[in-house]
């Protein structure tokens, strides 16, 4: 259940397949891959993409089809983005009418997977705070073999709690 459901902090529960929604914004290639190690590990998953055919592989199984980044997020606990270029990143994560960050529950988690801006990077971690919503900006040069390499501009208390989204994603 979301923090708007319960009242409850949502980075203050255990983070397992049981207890925590995930939404996957870009389902391209990378994304359709990371995106199904989720599944697989037995998360509820929302994803979005713009070109809603690109999703249909992960709906079919399993996974819901959001209308936007802002109602993938509502609907989700932490929420990862692997978009195509750092305007992508801008526009699905800041958007105010339909960006992630608009529909993320206080202490929801936003992973960007993007190759990106450290600017831009700064700016989503800048706009989370005001949300009280830790981001997670991570490099991910070669996600679908193994473990991407992480920086952030939120602390890293903030994010090891989180880590158990992220491992299925790096098997």
């Amino acid at each position: 259940m979301s923090s708007s459901a319960t009242g409850v902090n949502v980075s203050d529960r255990p983070i397992s397949p049981d207890t925590t929604r995930v939404a996957w914004v870009g389902t391209g290639v990378m994304g359709q891959s990371m995106a199904g190690h989720l599944l697989a590990a037995g998360y509820a998953l929302t994803v979005y993409n713009r070109t809603a055919s690109k999703a249909e592989g992960l709906v079919s199984r399993g996974a819901t089809l959001a209308e936007s980044p802002r109602a993938a997020a509502a609907a989700a606990d932490v929420i990862f983005l692997m978009v195509g270029f750092p305007s992508d990143v801008r526009s699905t994560s800041l958007d105010p009418s339909t960006g992630a960050l608009a529909g993320l529950a206080p202490g929801g988690l936003l992973v960007d997977m993007t190759t990106s801006d450290p600017t831009l990077a700064a700016e989503i971690a800048e706009a989370a705070a005001a949300k009280a919503a830790p981001p997670s900006t991570p490099r991910s040069p070669a996600a679908t073999a193994g473990p991407a390499a992480r920086r952030s501009p939120s602390s890293p208390a903030a994010t090891r709690p989180w880590s158990p989204t992220w491992r299925p994603c790096s098997s």
